[in-house]
């Protein structure tokens, strides 16, 4: 279908599995292709992967001076699109490129930042369990009521 958001976007998956396996040169040149294609179609998230992938890679690598720069990047995308799961990784990342170069107030804020986000994430999510249980128990609450009135 030669589709450049459907490539981009498998493209960051296998970068992924290839960063998991430690292979990151070749999870290297494929995010560099998903970056590409992501800036040509505008697809802001998949971009905000590539950048957080490659700031990974370069992490890997000490290279802590691309790493910051492609986190920065992906933490500017993320915070525009208020992509919680993308602020919250980058930010850890962010803190331990931060530690690494020795900047230790900067790895503080930033890994306050990455606990807060976590914490809103967790609470997101108990937020919509409980609804969901709720439901769930006002579901059956009806059954029972209609099965009394049977």
């Amino acid at each position: 279908m030669n589709n450049k958001l459907y490539i981009a976007t498998i493209l960051n998956n296998l970068s992924d599995v290839y960063l998991f396996l430690n292979k990151n040169e070749i999870a290297f040149q494929n995010f560099e292709k998903a970056k590409k294609m992501n800036l040509e179609v505008e697809n802001l998230r998949g971009l905000c992967n590539s950048y957080l992938g490659l700031a990974k890679i370069y992490t890997n690598q000490k290279k802590y001076k691309k790493a910051l720069i492609a986190a920065l990047k992906s933490n500017e995308v993320s915070t525009k699109l208020g992509l919680l799961n993308y602020q919250r990784d980058v930010q850890k990342l962010i803190s331990n490129i931060y530690k690494n170069i020795g900047n230790y107030k900067k790895s503080l804020i930033a890994h306050q930042q990455f606990k807060k986000l976590n914490d809103s994430i967790f609470n997101k999510k108990n937020i919509k369990r409980i609804a969901q249980l709720e439901n769930e128990y006002k579901h059956k609450q009806e059954l029972i009521s209609a099965q009394i009135r049977e």
